[in-house]
């Protein structure tokens, strides 16, 4: 008996939804064979920490800068988007060190729960963006609202993702701002019935 094994996969599928499959197998003498099936992808839970930002500019030239920031997990497309969870840091004395990248602890966390993903929601983003108070000339700003997606994989042995990190560099958003800061970004993703 001779066989042949082939083995296809097809991608991304959408986590925790139902999907049809049906296969047809035939060989050089005109014998084949059908095959239909079902199953449920598995569910998506995903976390995404903000540890740490990095101030590479203060935006003030002499003193410290009086800035409060925001931290944002979204999903949907590059036009249209869903806020999943928001933190604020509030308004604080902050310093660059002389622009060398001072590090400040934030800490927070989005701890999601499995869930079932629609096209709308597949992908996942982070964005940043802070608020420098220049009294009585106005204020500085950095960031953006829409930041960066996270680069998901896609692929049976590629997919659970445990703890990758990236910066995310938020520089300054208004004419005659210098306030500039990064994000560190640890993201986890794993897949469950």
């Amino acid at each position: 008996m001779n066989t042949t094994n082939h083995s296809v996969e097809i991608v991304p599928l959408l986590p925790g939804n139902g999907y049809y499959f049906a296969a047809v197998v035939a060989d050089a003498f005109g014998n084949w064979e059908k095959l239909e099936d079902q199953f449920r992808t598995h569910r998506r839970k995903f976390t995404i920490e903000f540890p740490t930002i990095h101030v590479y500019n203060d935006g003030d030239y002499a003193t410290e800068g009086q800035v409060e920031f925001w931290f944002r997990v979204y999903t949907g497309s590059d036009f249209r988007t869903k806020d999943i969870q928001e933190f604020h840091l509030p308004e604080q004395d902050i310093d660059d060190w002389n622009e060398t990248s001072r590090p400040y602890n934030v800490g927070f966390v989005h701890l999601g729960s499995l869930e079932v993903v629609q096209p709308e929601t597949a992908q996942i983003g982070v964005s940043s963006w802070a608020v420098e108070e220049d009294e009585p000339w106005g204020e500085d700003r950095a960031g953006f609202v829409i930041g960066e997606w996270l680069p998901l994989p896609s692929g049976r042995s590629y997919e659970n993702v445990n703890k990758q990190m990236f910066r995310l560099d938020c520089q300054p958003s208004t004419v005659g701002s210098y306030l500039h800061y990064g994000v560190d970004v640890r993201w986890s993703i794993e897949y469950q019935e």
